[in-house]
C-alpha cells in the first residue's frame, strides 16, 4: 500500500481528513492505515491537532493512546487558556465532569502555589470557563466544574432543593396534593367508564410515574422540567404516607412497570398486579363451591 509522504501532502487536507476519521476512538496505526498516511504525517497532524488546536483529545496511556474528534465549544474554550496554570487547573475540573472537585483538593493535584491558584480560578471564571457551585452534602466546600455543565443531584439536591441546599418543603407538599388529586380523578374517571367491573375499573385507575409527569406538566402545576425519577420520589412518598399503594405491573414483551392507585382497604396489595387475582376486591371470597370461583371467572379465562 502507498502511504503520503511529508513532502506530497496538503497540511490542511490531511488535519481535516483525520478530524473526520476520528468520529470515534482511533489510535495512530489505525489513522495511518485506513487514511494510507506515513507515521510522520500522522504524527505531526496530531501534535497539531492535541495540542495547538484542540480539535482531537487523547484518551488513554502512552502504550495504548487514542483520539477522538472534539466538539467547537471543546475548541473555544481551549484556546480561552492562556497560562500553563490555566491549562493544569481546567483540565483537572474537566476530568471531574458534573460531580466537581473540591478547590483545596484541585490546588493539591495542580501543585500550584495559593496565591497563583486562587488568581488562576479567578481568571478562569471570568472567561466562562468555569463555575463554583456548593455540596447539599457539605455548604461549606466550594466546589468547581466547567462552566457549561449541570451540577449532579448529589451536589444540588434536585428540583426538590433551594440553591443553598435546603429542601424545599412547600413545593414538595404542592407536588403531593397534585399527585393525590389527579390519582384520585383518574380513579373516578375509571369507576365511572367501569361500574360493573371491578378488575378493569382497578386497572384503569393505575398510572405510572412518567404518566403522571405529563399530567403535572398539563396542569402548569410546576414551572420547573420534571424528570420520571422526579416524580417517582413524590408517588413513592405517597406510599411511605399510606395515601398512595404501589404494584409491579408487566407490560408488553414482559416489561415490568411500577403503576400506583389509591390505597383501599379492599385491593390485596401484594403487587402481583399482573393477575386479574392482584387486584380482585372479592379476592377472600373467592374458593370452589362458592359464588365467585375461579373456575367460574372469566377474567382467569380471558388472562
Amino acid at each position: 500500500m502507498k502511504t503520503a509522504s511529508s513532502s506530497t501532502i496538503d497540511i490542511d487536507e490531511v488535519d481535516d481528513r483525520i478530524v473526520e476519521f476520528c468520529s470515534e476512538r482511533r489510535s495512530t496505526k489505525e489513522i495511518m492505515q485506513g487514511l494510507e498516511l506515513a507515521g510522520d504525517v500522522v504524527n505531526g497532524a496530531i501534535n497539531r491537532l492535541v495540542f495547538k488546536e484542540y480539535k482531537l483529545q487523547l484518551y488513554g496511556t502512552k502504550a495504548s493512546l487514542t483520539f477522538l474528534r472534539t466538539s467547537e465549544k471543546f475548541q473555544e474554550n481551549h484556546k480561552k487558556l492562556e497560562t500553563e496554570a490555566e491549562f493544569q487547573v481546567y483540565k483537572k475540573i474537566e476530568e471531574v465532569g458534573n460531580k466537581g472537585v473540591w478547590t483545596k483538593t484541585l490546588r493539591s493535584q495542580v501543585g500550584i502555589e495559593q496565591a497563583e491558584f486562587n488568581k488562576t480560578l479567578k481568571k478562569l471564571e471570568q472567561k466562562n470557563l468555569i463555575k463554583s457551585v456548593h455540596s447539599i452534602q457539605a455548604p461549606k466546600r466550594k466546589m468547581m466544574m466547567l462552566y457549561e455543565i449541570s451540577p449532579d443531584v448529589s451536589l444540588t439536591g434536585g428540583i426538590f432543593h433551594h440553591t443553598e441546599g435546603n429542601l424545599d418543603v412547600e413545593f414538595v407538599e404542592r407536588l403531593c396534593q397534585a399527585a393525590r388529586m389527579l390519582v384520585a380523578k383518574g380513579a373516578k374517571k375509571a369507576a365511572k367508564a367501569h361500574p360493573d367491573d371491578p378488575v378493569l375499573k382497578i386497572k384503569a385507575s393505575l398510572v405510572d410515574a412518567s404518566q403522571m409527569k405529563e399530567m403535572i406538566q398539563a396542569y402548569q402545576i410546576s414551572h420547573d422540567p420534571l424528570s420520571d425519577s422526579d416524580v417517582t420520589a413524590i408517588l413513592n412518598l405517597l406510599v411511605y404516607d399510606g395515601i398512595l399503594e404501589d404494584h409491579e405491573v408487566e407490560e408488553v414483551e414482559g416489561e415490568k412497570i411500577t403503576k400506583y392507585m389509591e390505597r383501599t382497604t379492599a385491593v390485596v396489595t401484594n403487587g402481583i398486579m399482573s393477575t386479574p387475582c392482584g387486584v380482585c376486591p372479592v379476592f377472600d371470597e373467592c374458593e370452589e363451591g362458592n359464588v365467585v370461583s375461579p373456575s367460574k371467572c372469566k377474567y382467569l379465562d380471558e388472562w
